[in-house]
């Protein structure tokens, strides 16, 4: 799963996106054709009042920790930078582009941190306050708009993500031999130059996505290593993402992970295994409490599902409002 970029922007801004607000609880397609968006002429809702919630994990409630993505230097070759530091929270708003930005006040709350929306065009800063915008360079042919907006930019996002699953076919499907030199063309310079916190191309829960990342890996140098790995997952149930990202993980040990799509869906119009709310809840738990997980985005704040399964839907995209399982991962 994945989007295609957009070719032009929803709007521009030259502003430095400000660090989140603090929470004070711990608990463990191929055609990138332009396309016209029909944005409400109305005011942005009113954020609607989260649903109760059962959970059958415990909560504790106690005093505000920041939580921070710098990198530190590690055996692995990782480089350290200065990333985001958001107080409180690591959900990512996976934001596609054909879902009007002015709900995006909706889904802030003191546990959303980032965003980004498969490409280099932040939204108004009017309405994503508080947020992380995370550009992304999605892969060939989105060079020149990259370096405008990124590396060329007075902005200073810290963050940048390289190509989007470029294991996958109509996405930015690649070798890993020229993944790597993309990486050092596009990427590198911004650590280098501008002390960029670096997101490693994303691959898809495929059996082919580990394989490609270790290829990958192996061809760089130790100081070109990415900071932070990326991975996208669908599956079926809770434990089978257990399961997946914690073998991730033991497979590039030494760096954090963004999750930077997940659901829990079949691509053939089968939805989850396990009950969906229980999954959102049980999923938010286990991604919060793992310390090796720097950020991760549910994909569901969309339009075009792109094959999930209806249930995964995070965001009404009509009207605006969050779904049970939108406010599982926000609240």
């Amino acid at each position: 799963m994945g989007l295609l970029p957009e070719t032009s922007p929803v709007s521009l801004q030259t502003t430095t996106v400000p660090s989140c607000a603090s929470v004070t609880r711990t608990r463990t397609g191929s055609d990138a054709s332009p396309r016209t968006m029909l944005v409400p002429s109305h005011r942005p809702l009113l954020t609607p009042l989260p649903p109760t919630r059962v959970r059958t994990t415990a909560i504790t409630i106690t005093t505000t920790t920041a939580i921070t993505i710098t990198i530190i230097n590690n055996s692995n070759g990782g480089h350290a930078t200065n990333g985001p530091v958001c107080n409180g929270g690591k959900v990512g708003l996976a934001w596609a582009p054909d879902i009007p930005t002015n709900f995006i006040p909706n889904a802030k709350t003191g546990k959303t941190c980032f965003y980004y929306n498969w490409s280099s065009w932040p939204a108004n800063t009017d309405l994503t306050a508080g947020l992380n915008f995370v550009p992304m360079y999605w892969g060939p042919g989105k060079d020149d708009e990259f370096r405008s907006n990124v590396a060329y930019s007075s902005n200073d996002y810290r963050v940048a993500m390289a190509m989007n699953e470029v294991n996958q076919a109509g996405q930015a499907q690649m070798d890993a031999y020229y993944g790597a030199s993309l990486w050092r063309s596009m990427l590198l310079p911004l650590r280098r130059d501008r002390g960029y916190t670096l997101v490693s191309p994303s691959t898809t829960s495929a059996d082919d996505g580990i394989p490609w990342l270790q290829t990958f890996m192996s061809i760089l140098g130790d100081d070109e290593k990415p900071d932070i790995m990326a991975i996208h997952w669908y599956g079926k149930s809770f434990q089978d993402m257990v399961n997946y990202l914690t073998n991730f993980h033991n497979t590039f040990p030494g760096r954090k992970v963004w999750v930077t799509e997940f659901a829990c869906t079949g691509f053939d119009g089968s939805g989850c295994n396990d009950d969906i709310n229980y999954f959102a809840n049980a999923a938010d738990d286990w991604l919060n409490g793992q310390d090796w997980i720097g950020a991760y985005f549910p994909f569901g704040f969309v339009g075009d599902l792109h094959g999930v399964h209806e249930s995964s839907r995070a965001m009404n995209q009509w009207t605006g409002e969050v779904t049970g399982v939108g406010w599982a991962f926000l609240t």
